[in-house]
């Protein structure tokens, strides 16, 4: 990066530069972007340079929608709060990505074993605007909310990994808490 520019534009603007600079390097030329999109882009760029400022204040699970950044992150901007489960023990954990995704767990596997378990890990896709959830994919089968379901396998520890060229997601889970007693009944077998 030329040094003249380092620090002046948010994250977000490094995303973008890097989302529309790829495609030029394709050997396809259907691939590339044309000029509109560029100089569109150019001008976001622009409008980010004035954009970018520090956090200073509560940590909550939100996002800035002009940094597209959901993550629970101490130095990131808020200003549009999602919640992403209505457990009342879950929390998110850094960081998020900031192509609009973020991840959920739960700390359900510390209750008493009669109390766990019912939480399924998720990715969760934000508009940036308003931070409201577009889509969510849970990592195991529906459970209904009901204990001794399956549960666990939350999406912690690491941020998304993301291919934009191919349109995926890749994340890591955590283990399984529980699953039903068919389920393990057939493990055993």
């Amino acid at each position: 990066m030329d040094t003249k520019l380092e620090g002046q534009y948010p994250q977000k603007g490094a995303f973008i530069a890097a989302t529309i600079a790829l495609p030029c390097l394709s050997r396809e030329p259907k691939l590339r972007p044309n000029m509109t999109e560029v100089l569109s882009t150019l001008e976001e760029l622009q409008s980010l340079k004035s954009a970018s400022r520090p956090f200073k204040g509560e940590n909550r699970t939100s996002f800035d929608a002009v940094s597209m950044s959901p993550l629970k992150h101490r130095n990131s901007p808020r200003n549009v709060t999602t919640l992403a489960s209505p457990l009342p023990s879950y929390l998110r954990s850094p960081p998020g990505s900031n192509y609009e995704f973020t991840n959920s767990e739960y700390q359900e596997e510390l209750l008493l074993a009669g109390q766990c378990c019912t939480f399924r890990g998720s990715l969760v896709k934000l508009d940036i605007r308003n931070g409201k959830i577009l889509w969510q994919m849970y990592t195991l089968p529906n459970n209904g909310g009901k204990l001794r379901g399956y549960s666990g396998a939350a999406i912690w520890g690491s941020s998304p990994s993301i291919d934009i060229f191919r349109g995926l997601v890749y994340v890591g889970t955590g283990n399984l808490y529980l699953a039903p007693a068919d389920f393990l009944r057939c493990q055993v077998a």
